[in-house]
């Protein structure tokens, strides 16, 4: 199964804000993501949505049939707030 990401517009707002380095850390991420995306750790609470660790960063995502919703990359502080 192929799948295709989607970025939200929070999305796209947090990674407009980081460092060069954290970007290209991510975008080496979006790969891995795509081949399995329910490898990695679920958010409690919500079906088919899981988070990542990178770095001092946390990114929430959701998995809709084929297509994967980007939702936010912060500061695990700020992340889980919403």
């Amino acid at each position: 199964m192929e799948y295709r990401l989607i970025f939200t517009d929070d999305f796209l707002k947090d990674i407009s804000k980081l460092d060069h380095s954290v970007k290209v850390h991510l975008k080496n991420l979006y790969e891995k993501i795509k081949e399995n995306p329910r490898r990695f750790k679920p958010l409690h609470g919500d079906v088919n949505s899981y988070r990542l660790r990178i770095l001092n960063f946390r990114l929430t995502y959701k998995v809709v049939g084929e297509e994967i919703y980007m939702h936010r990359f912060e500061n695990r502080d700020k992340v889980y707030r919403r």
